[in-house]
């Protein structure tokens, strides 16, 4: 069987398990809205016939199409959320994003895949048998499933350690809400898209879909003499257990660095001052203090730590680094008041 007949045949197949019963439900809701007009009933049946048929062969020249142009796999025997973590997997670690790429991989590169993608036995070999039509198709010599299905990890990998989690920066906040401890965790890997607040004791991470939570004691040695207070970042580095399914587990804190310190460029904007931080990607505002003699200067290179306070992150701890000249900030004023009535 030809590779172009293998995607076509694997198109039907995909069209008739998932786009048929979604064009009987449409074809339903079509009837319901044009039965309520007052149309003979084989004119409302002819129209129906029309619009459902144009729908399927529009959407079989869809898929046709795409099983021809890009030859992408179709794992339609597999649940859809792990053929998503399966395809990004062989693609980042394995480097396989065609048929002829999987049909290639060695069987253990397979039981690697799933050390990190978890999934049910049944699926698992339904899976294997895909992949072994496909070596059919190239000529390689077929995987042993039975084997692949029952055996361990390859000892190069921890079996302990999730590699894609070993190692990564998180930073959240500490803060005192209806008289007990929160934390907001901030997974900096992910470009900071969510935070999520759950009682002091339990940290909550979202890793690739996975939820894990591990218990942490803040008044452990290791870093009781930090004195976390309200509204704290820390800097922490954790490791993920990948053979730990119990939601108490899987979640190793290794180590905790505080204070966090950043180093940036006073600047101003809408009446208050802030300092642009590139690790969350945010403003910090600049508080003055009304005690203090010198007043923060446009330009001033400072080095701080952040603090959330008030829905903000705030620079606290603020050692000056260097001084902006009077002249810049008199040229920046300057240009600014030009630039108001040019």
């Amino acid at each position: 069987m030809s590779k172009k007949l293998y995607n076509v045949i694997s198109s039907f197949i995909y069209l008739i398990y998932f786009y048929v019963p979604q064009l009987i439900t449409i074809k339903k809701k079509i009837f319901a809205q044009v039965g309520a007009y007052p149309i003979k009933e084989k004119i409302r049946a002819k129209v129906l016939d029309i619009v459902f048929v144009s729908a399927a062969i529009c959407v079989s020249v869809q898929v046709i199409f795409f099983g021809l142009v890009t030859g992408k796999i179709l794992i339609w025997c597999l649940e859809k959320e792990f053929s998503l973590k399966a395809r990004a997997l062989l693609a980042s670690r394995e480097k396989a994003v065609d048929c002829k790429d999987v049909a290639l991989m060695e069987p253990q590169q397979w039981i690697n895949a799933f050390t990190h993608v978890r999934l049910a036995l049944i699926p698992k070999k339904k899976l294997l048998k895909t992949v072994n039509q496909m070596r059919e198709n190239e000529k390689e010599k077929l995987l042993d499933v039975d084997k692949i299905v029952s055996s361990e990890p390859s000892s190069s990998i921890p079996s302990h350690i999730t590699i894609w989690q070993k190692y990564m920066t998180i930073y959240f906040y500490v803060d005192n809400s209806d008289k007990r401890e929160i934390a907001c965790i901030f997974n900096t890997e992910d470009k900071i898209t969510r935070k999520l607040c759950t009682p002091m004791t339990i940290w909550r991470i979202f890793c690739w879909k996975y939820e894990k939570r591990t218990r942490f004691n803040i008044e452990d040695d290791k870093w009781k003499s930090f004195g976390l207070k309200n509204g704290d970042e820390i800097f922490c580095e954790y490791s993920l257990k990948s053979n730990s399914n119990a939601p108490e587990s899987g979640l190793s804190v290794d180590n905790i660095k505080f204070p966090v310190l950043y180093r940036g460029e006073v600047n101003e904007d809408n009446n208050f001052q802030f300092i642009p931080v590139q690790q969350q990607e945010t403003k910090v505002k600049l508080v003055n203090d009304s005690q203090k003699k010198e007043k923060w200067r446009i330009g001033d290179k400072v080095e701080f730590r952040c603090k959330y306070h008030n829905d903000a992150w705030t620079a606290v701890d603020i050692k000056i680094l260097q001084r902006a000249p009077l002249f810049s900030l008199f040229l920046k004023k300057k240009t600014f008041v030009h630039n108001i009535y040019t």
